[in-house]
């Protein structure tokens, strides 16, 4: 075996200097490329900061736009009654006629207990007895020191239209007796008089009352029905009435009642004092009462070493955070005040269209709705900057960009407020991490034959 392995040592060593000759001069003769190449590096996880600046005129990244809009506030909870923001408020209350009812009502007929039908058919109004128009306060939009409110009788028709800015309809001269509203406290009853002869037509015919505020500088919210079952707009009076009887025994005979009656209609009518300002060249106007609504798009996301050319933004890359800032006009917008409502963003489910956008049919992704409060610290990097944390929407976008529908930008409150606000420009601030990657060369060596 000693022989076997000694000998076989100088054979082994001179076959593998060949081998490596061989390979040594292919190499070497040839230039071209051989398969896919080789991995030549692993780069390592890294993250950056960075800003997109979205100017809202010339070249930018995103597609800004603004709109009026029709707000629909046939499910507000609040009634607007005053004056605020160059804007009017006028509530609408509508009561259906009075008709006849009947009652049922048990007695005692040889000891027995026998069931008689009471038909009431109202006769008229008691005209010398007090009525009273009963509403709940919300809360106040504009000068909570003060406010007093009266009532005026409707004398034309008028529909319950979808739209606060529907024309109003034609009112007596005279209001009735004002009445202060008690501001310190939500959920505070107003009873407001007025003359019962002026509710005659009750009888036949149905009555509308409109509520005003008697101060240039206030304006209130009242419960609507849609905002309460117990303490919404009621209206209480006496009526004369005759009653008959199923008992042969009890003859005809009129009788005093009280009725409490809910409005059939409920809704307000807004006025403009002055003429409404259209947003300023290279800002966005949203706004309740009025309403404007804004919409932004992201079509690239320019970020270096992240995103392409193009500014698609490479697979596998994350957002950590990305903050979504609005900065606002110093103003906030011609008049208006910034002083009670909340900035709100949708997320679009199906691509904008500003024909469905200007009615109000655009549709909302289910799920979260981001908002920020103006008393909301965390979210104020500054007095006129509003934050809001989209990475979790980023990410979608980046991951599915046919998803990327755009963002609704509009005030929480459209129906029951008049605050405006401008947007003066926006910046995206994302936080991006991408993760490790396999670098690989073109590998050279003889090309196959």
């Amino acid at each position: 075996m000693k022989f076997l392995r000694s000998q076989s040592f100088p054979v082994l060593t001179i076959l593998l200097a060949a081998v490596a000759s061989l390979l040594f001069e292919a190499c070497s003769s040839t230039k071209s490329a051989v398969g896919g190449g080789l991995l030549t590096d692993v780069t390592g996880e890294f993250s950056r900061r960075d800003t997109i600046d979205i100017p809202l005129s010339g070249v930018s990244p995103a597609t800004v736009a603004c709109f009026p809009v029709h707000i629909s506030f046939s499910s507000s909870e609040a009634l607007l009654a005053g004056e605020a923001n160059g804007l009017r408020a006028t509530v609408l209350l509508k009561f259906s006629p009075i008709v006849s009812w009947t009652e049922e009502r048990y007695y005692t007929l040889n000891d027995q207990a026998a069931l008689d039908t009471l038909t009431f058919t109202p006769v008229s109004v008691v005209t010398d007895s007090s009525s009273q128009l009963r509403l709940t306060y919300y809360g106040h939009v504009a000068d909570s020191s003060f406010c007093a409110v009266q009532t005026r009788l409707v004398v034309s028709s008028w529909k319950e239209e979808d739209s606060v800015m529907t024309a109003l309809p034609a009112m007596n001269a005279p209001p009735f007796s004002p009445v202060r509203v008690d501001t310190t406290a939500s959920g505070s009853v107003v009873y407001l008089p007025f003359a019962p002869a002026s509710l005659t037509q009750l009888i036949a015919d149905s009555v509308s009352l409109a509520v005003e505020t008697t101060s240039g500088s206030s304006m209130v919210r009242f419960l609507s029905q849609e905002g309460a079952t117990t303490y919404s707009p009621q209206l209480t009076l006496w009526i004369k009435a005759n009653v008959t009887s199923k008992r042969p025994e009890i003859a005809a005979h009129d009788t005093l009642i009280g009725l409490t009656l809910r409005p059939i209609h409920d809704c307000y009518r807004l006025q403009r004092l002055v003429p409404a300002p259209a947003p300023s060249a290279g800002s966005l106007r949203i706004s309740a009462g009025g309403a404007w609504r804004g919409y932004v798009r992201f079509d690239r996301f320019p970020i270096p070493g992240v995103s392409d050319s193009a500014g698609v933004v490479r697979a596998r890359a994350t957002a950590n955070s990305a903050q979504l800032q609005l900065i606002l006009g110093p103003d906030g917008g011609g008049s208006f005040k910034r002083d009670s409502a909340a900035i709100l963003i949708y997320p679009l489910t199906d691509p904008f269209d500003p024909d469905s956008a200007r009615a109000g049919l655009l549709n909302f992704r289910t799920g979260r709705l981001y908002g920020v409060g103006f008393n909301t610290a965390e979210t104020r990097a500054a007095p006129d900057v509003r934050v809001f944390e989209i990475a979790d929407l980023i990410n979608q976008w980046w991951v599915n960009p046919s998803s990327n529908n755009g963002l609704l930008i509009s005030l929480s409150g459209e129906a029951q407020l008049v605050d405006a606000l401008e947007i003066r420009s926006m910046r995206l601030i994302v936080t991006t991490t991408m993760p490790p990657q396999l670098i690989g060369k073109p590998a050279s060596g003889e090309a196959p034959r």
